[in-house]
């Protein structure tokens, strides 16, 4: 069980933004607020329409490619050859397109078998970290209330620096820049 980290993708693992944006940008969307997580705030729609935005680009083919995040690839690679594997708990949907084509990507990018398992949810991550409770597992996110939820948890999180979380500084939440910083967090313990 110590050779478990639980992760968030979106954020984390994988750039989701940064491909959401370009899909945005084909349909003629401009990005108003930059560095904003909501995307009603983002694009200045209402948040039934951001809703039916994401959900579009959640289901569609695009989530077969979206790319790894920073040094993603080369950070799980290391861990991985350490023998951790992970359990990704995404907030992309509980659509059975969008988590088949989840795993593809995952898988793509950094092999098989490195997740043990992709839970895609839509909602609150709560009861699927509670399994979890008082584990001291790593748990990797770039939500400040999804860290925040981690600690309170009992579990060990790492916030992935965002400009949307910049204020966050909770102890016991420790920020980390890129994987490199993750690696070096958990190779230590």
């Amino acid at each position: 069980m110590n050779k478990i980290i639980l992760t968030d993708v979106d954020g984390v693992c994988l750039f989701w933004e940064e491909h959401f944006h370009k899909w945005m940008k084909n349909r003629g969307y401009n990005v108003i607020k930059q560095g904003i997580y909501d995307v009603h705030e983002s694009y200045d729609c209402s948040q039934d329409r951001a809703e039916e935005l994401v959900y579009e680009f959640n289901t569609s083919s695009y989530m077969i490619d979206v790319p790894p995040f920073r040094d993603a690839i080369s950070g799980i690679g290391k861990l991985k050859e350490n023998g951790f594997r992970f359990i990704a708990i995404t907030s992309v949907g509980g659509d059975y397109n969008t988590e088949r084509l989840r795993k593809i990507n995952l898988e793509d990018h950094f092999g098989k078998n490195t997740f043990i398992d992709v839970i895609c949810i839509d909602g609150d991550k709560r009861k699927y970290l509670e399994p979890y409770k008082d584990s001291g597992l790593f748990w990797l996110e770039d939500l400040e209330k999804n860290a925040k939820l981690g600690l309170e948890l009992g579990l060990k999180p790492l916030l992935m620096d965002h400009q949307y979380n910049k204020t966050c500084n909770i102890d016991g939440i420790i920020r980390v820049n890129n994987w490199t910083d993750i690696c070096n967090i958990i190779l230590a313990t």
